[in-house]
């Protein structure tokens, strides 16, 4: 809370311009308090409270795959006769894996405030198959067992990987030993692309979006983007309209939509 504060008031004494802040963290906000289980400091506190207190400026908070999402969402104007809505679904694949859906420019929240936290659904049945009829038990850190993002996040790659020759590696490297022809790494590679697919359409199924926008580290990964388009159709409806599937052009997007909020609060 400290470095925010400092950073603020920085900007402030530089610019003379802060009326207002944006804040992208994972997890969500509700009654005032921050539910956010990867970062244990500022889980159920009321931070939000806190900083505006301290700072006297009103401050917008919300995940940072939605904030993501509203950054990278390119809403076409409408027609005034064109009614069908415009539907964004942003999805950020790092240490985790976070999604935020967007309509009309308008960030989709639920009643809980986690529309979008597909990353604690439970892995699909398909896993098991894929896997060699054997599904390892990975713990999330909500405390559940085999959510979607302890299997298709860059954590979820590394657990695979781990399950095939009893070795923790980074996802960057798992994929550098691909591209090296080891065959281990080649097969947790198909086996992630496979699972991601799978979860990627079921996704697609219940929202039928007109696009999907893809970023974090796991994105750069060369021909990532090239697989889900190519596999995806697989695992939907025949005649089925593929959504486009494109890379995040923003650096830092999350920072962006963050900024957005204030823009949208006014």
């Amino acid at each position: 809370m400290t470095k925010i504060v400092s950073s603020v008031e920085q900007l402030e004494n530089t610019f003379n311009l802060v009326d207002s802040i944006g804040i992208a963290l994972p997890g969500f906000h509700k009654n005032e308090v921050i539910h956010c289980a990867n970062i244990p400091s500022i889980n159920q506190k009321k931070l939000i409270c806190d900083l505006e207190n301290l700072l006297k400026k009103k401050i917008f908070f919300d995940n940072d795959a939605n904030c993501f999402s509203l950054s990278e969402s390119t809403l076409l104007k409408k027609s005034e006769n064109e009614t069908q809505e415009h539907i964004s679904l942003g999805i950020t694949i790092g240490t985790g894996i976070g999604i935020g859906i967007i309509i009309d420019n308008k960030i989709i929240h639920g009643r809980n405030k986690i529309c979008s936290e597909f990353a604690h659904q439970s892995i699909p049945i398909d896993a098991f198959e894929i896997l060699g009829n054997k599904l390892p038990k990975f713990k999330c850190g909500c405390g559940k067992y085999n959510c979607i993002e302890t299997f298709v996040s860059g954590t979820g790659l590394s657990n695979l990987y781990y399950e095939e020759v009893n070795k923790r590696f980074e996802a960057s490297d798992i994929y550098r030993l691909s591209l090296e022809k080891d065959t281990n790494a080649q097969k947790v590679m198909e086996q992630y692309i496979e699972l991601l697919c799978i979860c990627l359409s079921n996704l697609i199924l219940t929202l039928d979006p007109d696009e999907i926008i893809v970023g974090g580290g796991v994105s750069n990964m060369n021909g990532i983007l090239e697989a889900l388009v190519n596999n995806i159709p697989n695992y939907l409806l025949n005649n089925m309209e593929m959504p486009k599937i494109k890379k995040a052009i923003f650096e830092n997007s999350g920072s962006r939509g963050a900024a957005l909020l204030c823009v949208q609060g006014k």
